[in-house]
């Protein structure tokens, strides 16, 4: 059974949308070319399409990064970092705190 967290059921409604946009700005015909690209099996896109079922984070995370992609999006920080584990994370905050703290403050 996965026991990674998941997401809020708030967001099962933004699932399917996000999945059929992505399928059509990336010109992915089937939901298995779909599966391939977001590295799923194509059951488990046939189960987020009929809402019976969430991503787990890190699926989700995929699967947002995809589309922001294909959206001409930027990944914010965090979300390129997160792939390397909370040191990492930890140590990219310390340092953009460091360089921020020796910047003026930002005008208002």
């Amino acid at each position: 059974m996965d026991r990674r967290p998941r997401y809020h059921f708030g967001m099962i409604d933004d699932v399917p949308a996000i999945l059929q946009e992505i399928m059509e700005l990336g010109g992915y015909k089937t939901q298995t070319a779909l599966a391939r690209r977001c590295e799923v099996a194509q059951s488990t896109i046939n189960r987020w399409l009929q809402r019976q079922n969430l991503p787990n984070i890190e699926d989700w995370d995929r699967v947002r990064g995809i589309w922001r992609e294909l959206k001409g999006l930027k990944l914010t920080i965090d979300e390129k970092i997160r792939p390397y584990g909370p040191r990492a994370e930890a140590i990219a905050h310390e340092m953009v705190d460091e360089f921020l703290s020796r910047l003026p403050p930002p005008h208002k």
